[in-house]
């Protein structure tokens, strides 16, 4: 397959969409500005500095999964369904629930086209 299928471009526009909304809830986060959260400044710097690396390792697979490395694919499907994971042991509200449906449908269109990904000579 040398033409990019639509499902991996949905895929990784779904991806850098993700990692920009972590690095804005990093940025919400680090400026006070999220009303539900304690405020304890370590809690909030911890979960600044946690969001700003989420998104930069979305950002970072992103790249990796356009050059079609294989190693970025298995960490990108265990990143999703690790993600969904974690967030069930939060107190699950609406935007939780939506975390986990993007990482669903992330990680099934990323085993979708797996051959894409992992084709050999890529």
């Amino acid at each position: 397959m040398t033409n990019r299928p639509e499902s991996v471009t949905a895929t990784l526009m779904l991806m850098l969409l993700s990692a920009a909304a972590w690095l804005a809830f990093g940025v919400i986060v680090a400026g006070g500005l999220h009303p539900a959260l304690p405020d304890l400044p370590v809690y909030r710097q911890v979960l600044a500095y946690g969001s700003f690396a989420a998104g930069a390792v979305l950002a970072c697979l992103f790249i990796l999964l356009r050059r079609r490395i294989a190693a970025a694919w298995y960490l990108a499907v265990a990143l999703s369904f690790g993600t969904c994971v974690a967030t069930i042991f939060d107190d699950v509200g609406l935007a939780d629930v939506i975390v986990i449906a993007v990482n669903l449908v992330l990680a099934g269109l990323l085993i979708r086209d797996r051959r894409w990904y992992l084709q050999a000579g890529s």
